[in-house]
C-alpha cells in the first residue's frame, strides 16, 4: 500500500487535487483501489470518492478490478461506500449475467425506502445509465420510475426529473 497515498487521503482537506494528480497511470490507480480493503472506514470512503471522481476520465483504470467492484457491490453493507460503488459499477463492462446482478442490486437500493437517500438517487442513475447501454432493462426503467415517482423525496424527485428530460431528448432525436 502506498502510505503516501493514504496520508493525503486522511488529511482534513483531503488535498484532492493533489492526490488526483498522483494517479497517472493504472499503477498508481491500483494502490488507491487497495484502500477499498483497508480497515479504516473513513479511508475507504474517502479512496472510493477518489476513485469516482479519477474514473469519470479513465474508466478503462477499473477494468483490472472488475471482479473485486462487483464482490463489493454485492456484499457492502455500508450506505456511504453503496452510493460510490452504485456509479462505480456502470463504469466497467458487463457480461449479460453480471448486468442482470447488478440491475437487481441496484433496482432493490432503488426502491427500497429504507436505503439511504443518496444511495437510492445514485442507484436510480445507475439504473438508467445501464438501461441506455441494455436495451432490455429499458422499459423496467420505466417501470420503476413510475414507481417512485410518488416519493415525496426532493432529492429523488430531482433526479426523476433530470432522467425524464433526458429520456424526452433521447425521443426526439431519435424521432427526429
Amino acid at each position: 500500500m502506498d502510505q503516501s497515498l493514504t496520508t493525503l487521503l486522511m488529511r482534513t482537506n483531503r488535498q484532492n487535487k493533489v492526490l488526483l494528480a498522483r494517479i497517472k497511470d493504472q499503477l498508481s490507480f491500483d494502490s488507491l483501489f487497495e484502500l477499498l480493503y483497508h480497515h479504516e472506514r473513513p479511508l475507504v470512503l474517502r479512496a472510493a470518492d477518489a476513485i469516482e471522481k479519477v474514473t469519470v476520465k479513465h474508466q478503462e483504470f477499473l477494468r483490472p478490478h472488475k471482479l473485486d467492484l462487483l464482490r463489493l457491490f454485492t456484499t457492502s453493507d455500508h450506505p456511504e461506500l453503496r452510493w460510490h460503488l452504485a456509479q462505480l459499477i456502470v463504469r466497467v463492462t458487463l457480461l449479460p449475467d453480471e448486468a442482470n446482478e447488478v440491475w437487481k442490486i441496484l433496482q432493490y437500493w432503488t426502491r427500497n425506502p429504507n436505503e439511504s437517500k443518496l444511495v437510492r438517487v445514485h442507484a436510480l442513475q445507475s439504473l438508467y445509465d445501464l438501461s441506455r447501454i441494455y436495451s432490455e432493462f429499458r422499459d423496467p426503467f420505466q417501470e420503476i420510475l413510475t414507481v417512485i415517482a410518488h416519493e415525496p423525496i426532493p432529492s429523488l424527485q430531482a433526479r426523476i426529473r433530470k432522467l425524464h428530460a433526458n429520456l424526452e431528448k433521447q425521443t426526439e432525436l431519435t424521432n427526429g
